[in-house]
This record gives C-alpha cells, structure tokens and sequence, in this order.
C-alpha cells in the first residue's frame, strides 16, 4: 500500500474510532495515543500487516494522519503506541533472529539494567560548502554520522547546520523467570526508550526489578572494533513503541469504600499484628520477631526533633546478618541476588558447575556477589568455589517457653553439661537437654546502678517492658555527665499514649513527669539523674545481651 493511501485509511480509522479521544489528547497537552491492534485488525487488514512488517513507515503514515486532524492547542507529533499485539507476534528473547530485523514484535521480561534520561540525535541538517545544498541525515546508529558526500561531487568536511534531540534513555531487559525451563539461563536485549516513554510517569514503569510486557521493533547496531573498523557481527536492540506493567504500582491503586470499609473493620481486630506476622512469608517458619520488624518498617514511623535541633528519622532499615544454618531456611528453590542485579535459583546456579557427585568445586567465571566487609559495608566480591550439601533433615526444637528454631541435623548448637559449655549436633540432642537462649536482662552494671536508686532489684514486668518499648520507640534517654544533661523524653501526637507513659512512669519511679510541647506533639520529660542514669545502663545493657544472645544462640 502506498504510503498516500496509508494515510488516507488511518485518518479514516482515527476518525471512526479514535476521534473524540484524540480530541481529549490534545486538550491535555498529551503528545502520545494508544491504539488497540484488535481494532486496527478489525478496520484493515491489510493495515496491520504493514504495521507488523514494515513498521516504521507504517507508524510515520499513521501520525502524519493524527496531523491532519484540526487539533486544538495547535497539538501536532502525537506518537502512536500500539499495544494488545496478537500471539503471533510474541517471541522470546532468547528466539530472536536475522529475520525478526525490522519487524515489530512484543514480548515480556524483568528491567535489570537502567541509564539515565540524556538527549539523542535523531536527525542532522548539513550545508555543503561548494554548492550550498542542505543534505538531511538520520541518525540511527550509536555513532553520530554525517554525508560522505554531496550531489555535486564534494567529499570531506560538511557544515553542521541544525539537529533534532529527542529525550532517550537505555534499558537492559531480561527474560522472565516463567519462560525458563530447567537450568536455562536468562538471555537480555538492550532496549531504547524515547519521547513520551521516559516522562516521569512512564518512568515508574521500568524501575530495575519491574516486570513488564514492551512492544517494539527490532533493530541491529554496528559492532566497532578496537582498531576503528567495523565488525561483521552486530547486535540487536529494541526500538520500544508501547510498554505496560505486569505488576500493579501502590500509587495506581484505588481504594474503593467497600476496601476503606474492610481495612476500618481489620484495624479493630486485637490479633491484627499476629494475623500479619501468619500471613508474611509463609514459607519460612518461625521468626515472628523478625517478621514484625519488617512489617514495621513498610509502615515507617514519625520524624522527631529535638531541642538541640537534631532530626531523628522515623523509617528505618532492617539488615538480617547471620551463619549459614544459624536462623535462615532456604530451599533449592530460594533466589539469590548478584551484584548485577540478577536473581537466581540457587539450585540452577549451583548445579550447572558440578558433575557426579563431587561436594565443591571453583569458580573460573567473574561472578560477583554482594558481601560484607570488616567495616559493615557492602562490597561487590567474586565468587571464587562452591560447595554442595547433602540433602539433611530439618529439625524443629521447641523449648519449655514455647520458643521454636527449626535447623539441620548438623547445626551446632550451645548446650550445657555439668557446669561446662560444649557444643552439640542438633541431631544429637533429646528431649531435657538445655540449649542457649535469652531468657532475662541481668548486667551486673544496671543492678547496681539501680540499687542506688531504689535500695531494691525491680522486676521486670510487663509495665516495665512497656516503658522501655515507649522510649525505644518513641523516645531517647540522653545521660551526659560532662554536659550535666539528664533527660528521658517520650512524644507522640496520641493523648492517651502520652497519660500511659506518665502513669507508667509514676508507679515505677514515683515520679512525677512534666507536659512540653513540640511541632504539634505533646511530650512527656524526666529530668531526674538517677532513673536516667538506671535506664541509659539498662539500655546498654539490653544491646549487650542481645548480642551476646545472638551469637550464642542457635
């Protein structure tokens, strides 16, 4: 079909189909439409199989006819966005060939790689310096490119009159987990976005880790040698035309009041917190702690400032640090993260480098993982060997207080005998026998310092706990003796938070508590020396045996 008559049979199509919303297109300053393929199929099939192998002259005929509408706000240059392509023309990355050049194709992946948004050349004006004809070059390749010569016969040096940039940024795209079978690795495609594609809006889409469905037409790119010449291979990118995403963003959701009125009713529920903790990562059994934590820190907290003008944020960040078979339970078919921001099966990793049944072997690819340093930071190492483990039992251990860890038979563990600490075999122990875990807060430095100020051992209660949880929380405990600064503050926005710790505060201390203010939250304060002296050493001594617990127990 001729390009004139291409474009007669879209202005057609558009104004059967397209019109009153091309109108509200260009009303909202929009420079992009969409069009359903289903649609232009139904119109015109031969239409759509021009759009299909002939791509990019057929989408150029498709907006000059968007052009020709009388458009309010003076709207010209819509881009046309196909999307809801047929099966047909799906392929997988892995399947692209010579003969998909060209064409325009969909399929899905995972965004691994992402660069910044910068300006591209699409097109370049240059004046011939003999004969002053203006020679028109686009610009396709990665390397800009001007005329090697002009009608009239000249070669060398032209001028550079003018040049269109369009905004373009670059992804890498991976193949999606499901379309993988067995051990197969994922095959990657570099993608170009341009234009509207990378507007801020259409940004949130192709955050590393996103998984989306791309419409596009393939392209090859030059290979340039080191020696300045070009290789006889090329390689291959998507010119993306339409991108949708296959996972829904929080801030495109709408809450409905049939869901405001559910979420009313689940707030009121006295098990909410256990109920959650049930419902996070079943998969993984025991560490209701932890999962609590991190339920927490979705939900982050309240920014806090204090008199001397420090902030102190309100979201915070959860690191699990811990010995292989030391609290964490995975399976073959666990991922694991690499420093490109690959996840992989750690079955289908592993098993890819052994052969019979040798337990480890080394690594001669540059494979890289984040690892922790001396110092706590991340750094970026490479994976030098591999072992392979038995396949063993797991074990659950419940203690006297209800407490469960579940872990190998050969995971050690610290036990008693007589008044000696050894280490046992999970598989080893029985039922009686005694195993290290926290049970209570007895540093020596806080009973004294306690005794002090109030001639007896206090229990630690329920009230008690509570009190500590409001000033972890909500609060901070400063004792500077160079300063002579004592202080124990707790502030919240919720009146009956703020009459509970002062209560609290009276029947463990019989002290009574003075009201402030600050940015709209009331605020309880103790300025007494000798409690804040008691709960900052309690407070030290709480992180010492935590740690002490951690690296004893399990």
């Amino acid at each position: 079909m001729e390009a004139s008559e291409q474009i007669s049979k879209f202005q057609e199509f558009l104004e059967i189909n397209y019109h009153a919303k091309l109108l509200d297109v260009a009303l909202i300053g929009q420079k992009f439409i969409e069009i359903d393929f289903q649609e232009l199929s139904k119109f015109s099939p031969e239409l759509t199989d021009d759009s299909i192998e002939h791509p990019d002259e057929t989408i150029k005929a498709f907006e000059l006819a968007c052009n020709n509408f009388d458009l309010p706000n003076d709207t010209k240059n819509i881009h046309i966005r196909i999307f809801n392509l047929t099966n047909e023309q799906r392929i997988l990355i892995r399947n692209i060939r010579s003969s998909h050049i060209g064409k325009f194709i969909w399929f899905e992946g995972v965004v691994r790689q992402k660069s910044d948004v910068r300006p591209q050349v699409t097109t370049a004006r240059f004046e011939c310096p003999s004969c002053g004809n203006i020679i028109t070059v686009l610009q396709l390749d990665n390397k800009f490119k001007e005329p090697s010569r002009c009608g009239c016969g000249r070669k060398g040096k032209f001028r550079l009159l003018t040049k269109e940039l369009v905004d373009a940024q670059g992804l890498v795209l991976e193949e999606a987990t499901k379309d993988l079978d067995g051990g197969e690795q994922p095959k990657r495609i570099n993608v170009l976005l341009k234009n509207d594609l990378v507007s801020p809006i259409s940004e949130r889409k192709t955050n590393p880790g996103s998984a989306i469905k791309l419409s596009g037409v393939i392209k090859e790119i030059p290979i340039i040698l080191k020696s300045g010449g070009q290789s006889t291979k090329f390689d291959l990118i998507v010119d993306a035309n339409h991108i949708e995403a296959l996972q829904e963003d929080y801030t495109n959701i709408i809450i409905s009041e049939d869901d405001e009125k559910k979420i009313k009713e689940l707030a009121q529920d006295p098990r909410l917190m256990d109920k959650l903790v049930q419902g996070f990562a079943p998969g993984i059994f025991g560490h209701d702690k932890i999962k609590e934590a991190m339920l927490m820190s979705f939900v982050g907290g309240v920014q806090k400032m204090r008199d001397d003008g420090v902030k102190t944020r309100g979201d915070i960040h959860v690191l699990l640090i811990g010995d292989p078979g030391s609290g964490k339970t995975i399976c073959g078919e666990s991922n694991i993260l690499l420093s490109d921001g690959r996840y992989i099966n750690i079955k289908d990793f592993v098993e890819r480098y052994f052969y019979g049944k040798q337990e480890y072997c080394k690594i001669k690819e540059n494979i890289f993982v984040p690892s922790l340093n001396r110092l706590g930071k991340i750094e970026h190492k490479k994976v030098l060997g591999l072992w392979r483990r038995k396949k063993e039992q797991l074990y659950k251990i419940t203690t006297k207080t209800g407490r469960e860890i579940i872990c190998t038979e050969t995971n050690p563990l610290f036990t008693i005998k007589g008044s000696k600490v050894y280490v046992r075999k999970t598989k080893e122990l029985g039922k009686g026998d005694y195993i290290a875990v926290p049970r209570e807060i007895n540093g020596l430095q806080f009973k004294e310092q306690y005794a002090k100020f109030n001639n007896q051992k206090l229990k630690i209660n329920d009230e008690f706990a509570k009190f500590i949880a409001y000033i972890l929380s909500e609060g901070y405990c400063e004792y500077n003796e160079k300063k002579k600064k004592y202080r124990i503050e707790f502030t919240n926005k919720n009146d009956y938070l703020i009459n509970d710790f002062k209560q609290i505060s009276l029947n463990l201390f019989a002290y009574d508590c003075y009201f402030g203010k600050i940015n709209n939250c009331n605020r309880v304060i103790i300025s007494n020396k000798k409690i804040c002296l008691a709960l900052h050493n309690l407070i030290f001594a709480v992180a010492f045996w935590n740690y002490k617990s951690n690296t004893s127990n399990n």
